[in-house]
């Protein structure tokens, strides 16, 4: 006697998504393994790894100085000021564009550095609260975060 399988829309719909799931899944892991995990961690990156789809160079001017960094694509203006340049006066708040306390100017315009790409700013200068001013001559933004406490992001 011969067995007949039926099978119900739904069963169908999700092996047919699991299959497909599988198979984007195993090709991405492969993808990854591309770039070796001492690579991704900051300060860790060599040319070698500018050969990879998910890294670039980004060369803009930073507070009067020239920086060319590798970065990982995704990588954004505010992480590679703090982790990649050790600008730690820009501060990561919000994450989210509302708090301000990651501004910078960019070409002489205010943006929230944690809304925007390192790869977008090739070429631009971009100004942190590091480069307004001196310690001996403080610029007046400056001066307010120390006459107001304000030094952990200067927002409050």
């Amino acid at each position: 006697m011969k067995k007949k399988y039926t099978i119900s829309r739904r069963e169908m719909i999700l092996g047919t998504t699991a299959a497909i799931s599988y198979g984007l899944s195993a090709s991405a892991m492969k993808s990854l393994e591309a770039v070796p995990e001492e690579q991704i961690l900051p300060g860790k990156l060599d040319n070698s790894v500018l050969e990879s789809p998910f890294f670039n160079e980004v060369r803009f001017k930073v507070n009067g100085k020239t920086k060319t960094l590798p970065v990982d694509n995704r990588t954004t203006l505010l992480d590679a000021l703090r982790e990649n340049l050790a600008m730690t006066g820009t501060k990561k708040g919000c994450d989210h564009g509302q708090c301000g306390a990651c501004t910078v100017l960019v070409n002489g315009s205010r943006i929230n550095s944690c809304l925007s790409l390192a790869l977008q700013h090739e070429g631009d200068e971009v100004t942190t609260i590091e480069g307004l001013g001196k310690p001996s001559r403080l610029h007046p933004m400056q001066a307010a975060f120390v006459e107001h406490d304000g030094y952990q992001c200067g927002y409050c």
